[in-house]
């Protein structure tokens, strides 16, 4: 059990992971702000609205533009990986997907 827990360990990527939970505290933060700027808005303070709803806009906004777009070439970059491993090696496709039987098919016109 605990060499299943080491390797497990040891494959982990640490900046993906460090990544994801930072967005996930960034998006927390800014649901937060925008709880409070509707509790703001309800005791009439607009000042304080105006300030909450501006700062979870930001944040989110700051969260889906940095983090979001290095999580999605991750997630990209191992598909095709994935992708590459199922290829066979003589240049044709793994049979059933689609790649090996395209120059099988006749031509337009034909």
């Amino acid at each position: 059990m605990i060499t299943i827990f080491k390797s497990f360990w040891a494959n982990l990527d640490g900046e993906a992971w460090l990544r994801f939970l930072i967005a996930i505290a960034g998006l927390g933060l800014a649901f937060a702000a925008a709880v409070f700027s509707s509790a703001a808005r309800e005791s009439g303070n607009m000042l304080a609205t105006a300030i909450f709803a501006s700062s979870a806009l930001f944040l989110a906004a700051v969260v889906g533009l940095t983090t979001v777009p290095y999580l999605a070439r991750r997630v990209a970059a191992t598909r095709v990986r994935e992708a590459a491993l199922r290829v066979d090696p003589r240049g044709h496709g793994v049979p059933g997907n689609g790649a090996s039987d395209w120059h099988c098919r006749p031509e337009h016109g034909q």
